[in-house]
């Protein structure tokens, strides 16, 4: 048997059996570590750990205690470990975190915890789940290492009190693993955009009374566009959303991006080309439109990523852990593949700092490209991709 009790401070859970002695035993958790919901998941997984023979609340006991051992979730465990490094900190004795290092790695704390289970046993964590964190995609190899360093320390601070496993050892330094590049090709999103098209028809199709809301069914199927300026364009899905009729230039192919009602991550307006690809998308959307209305009226940052999310999950699997922002990264390698001048990119993505896109999309260090950037400051021609079929007139204009 087994319940939860619910005091000022903390959570209680007690389990009961009639033919032990004491018949009922009881553990006790802090309210700030746990919502209602992950005390009761906390609460079924030691049920399922007793009833299996894995954990004894009656039996096990912590190293030199005479009490029972109470089970220790993971993030029970790291918020622990957080504190006691704060409080060495203001003792001001070794291996001890200031204010500003504990603002910082309680962060990553609760990350790896929220990443294996929050309400997992610590005792049950493997070698397996912290090299899952630390060797995750995306995360570069010296910020895996500074991972290590922590969850290493971490490790030895639960095995010193009794909370992790005894044969826990922290993955090798070193592990090979397959390199999944964070961006999606041309041929990638566009099999994302008829995979969320087939998703939308589907949905409508399994319902025998399908809503008809602006933003349901069959009427999301402008998610598809959405998607495709956000990759040739390089937009922000906030920028996107906020898109008006005013701010497009078809005749000049440029975009406004910011105005009054909206002011985008870099603080201030910016006109960027209408690349050729994202071009008839603009042209149908601004189809009929005031200057006032958006081009993407009914959609909302989470709608839009989540669709997105659906899509790659089937359309493509093994990058099914990219988000909606991938597409701007996108943009960018689509573009720095075909030639595109690094001025052009840094213009078209707005990077305040050119050593942005250098870092990124520029294959070979800043010295390697002295002379393509000097060329380009002396009045070399620009990319003919972005600036195809324009006059001389509207060339000066988007100069």
């Amino acid at each position: 048997m087994k319940h939860i009790r619910e005091l000022k401070t903390r959570w209680q859970i007690r389990f009961a059996n009639a033919a032990l002695a004491p018949s009922e035993v009881s553990f006790a958790f802090r309210k700030a570590d746990y919502s209602p919901k992950e005390i009761q998941h906390l609460r079924d997984e030691l049920y399922v750990e007793w009833r299996r023979g894995r954990w004894d609340p009656w039996t096990r006991h912590l190293p030199g205690k005479e009490t029972p051992a109470r089970p220790v979730g993971v993030m029970e465990s790291t918020l622990a470990y957080c504190r006691h490094k704060r409080l060495l900190g203001q003792r001001r004795q070794r291996g001890g975190w200031s204010k500003e290092t504990h603002r910082n790695y309680v962060t990553v704390f609760k990350r790896f915890a929220n990443h294996v289970g929050p309400v997992r046993l610590a005792r049950a964590l493997t070698a397996e789940d912290f090299a899952r964190f630390i060797f995750r995609e995306g995360l570069s190899e010296a910020t895996g290492a500074t991972y290590r360093r922590m969850m290493a320390t971490f490790v030895a601070w639960m095995k010193a009190e009794g909370l992790a496993s005894a044969a826990l050892e922290m993955p090798p330094t070193v592990r090979a693993r397959r390199l999944i590049r964070p961006y999606l090709t041309e041929e990638e999103m566009e099999a994302v955009c008829r995979t969320h098209e087939r998703l939308c028809r589907e949905k409508v199709e399994k319902k025998h009374a399908p809503k008809t809301g602006k933003n349901t069914g069959t009427a999301r199927l402008w998610m598809s566009d959405a998607f495709r300026v956000l990759f040739y364009e390089g937009l922000r899905r906030g920028e996107l959303l906020a898109l008006r009729r005013g701010a497009v230039d078809l005749a000049g192919r440029r975009l406004r991006i910011g105005d009054e009602a909206f002011i985008p991550k870099g603080r201030d307006e910016s006109v960027i080309p209408i690349t050729p690809p994202a071009l008839p998308i603009v042209d149908r959307r601004c189809h009929g439109l005031g200057p006032t209305d958006r081009l993407f009226p009914y959609g909302s940052p989470g709608r839009l990523s989540g669709a997105f999310k659906a899509a790659i999950a089937v359309a493509v699997p093994e990058k099914a852990s990219l988000d909606l922002k991938s597409l701007r990264r996108s943009c960018g390698y689509y573009w720095a593949e075909r030639g595109v001048w690094p001025l052009d990119l840094q213009a078209l993505l707005r990077h305040k700092s050119f050593r942005t896109t250098e870092e990124h999309y520029v294959e070979g260090p800043l010295a390697r490209q002295q002379e393509r950037f000097e060329a380009a400051w002396q009045g070399v021609e620009k990319s003919s991709v972005f600036y195809e079929g324009m006059t001389p007139e509207k060339e000066a204009n988007q100069t």
